[in-house]
């Protein structure tokens, strides 16, 4: 990825837009990363190229990522940031009791 108005480097030499150059789309990005495997439908790409997140599973209705967090900027709230793929430390704490239910398939009796 580069910004408007700058070129990609392969090595030393850099790399100039032509029409030997596949035109990249949202659609390539969404193959790449794999966002049809994210949460069994419930992301997805933009037309623009963002990521969207469908809360019952419906990409007709849509929440875009991009515009929740320029709207969280808008209002002087800071979003963390991260590397995609990167380590992440993660730590479970349970406490409290905890109530199982244990039910057997319907139709059998316990």
């Amino acid at each position: 990825m580069y910004r408007s108005g700058t070129l990609p480097s392969v090595g030393t030499t850099a790399v100039a837009p032509s029409d030997r150059l596949p035109t990249w789309c949202p659609q390539d990005s969404a193959n790449l990363y794999r966002v049809d495997a994210w949460g069994g439908g419930y992301f997805g790409v933009t037309p623009h190229g963002t990521v969207a997140v469908y809360p019952d599973a419906d990409p007709t209705r849509s929440i875009d990522l991009y515009d929740v967090v320029r709207g969280l900027a808008a209002r002087d709230l800071t979003v963390a940031t991260g590397r995609f793929g990167a380590m992440m430390d993660v730590e479970l704490v349970n406490d409290g009791p905890v109530t199982i239910l244990l039910e057997p398939p319907a139709g059998e009796l316990p």
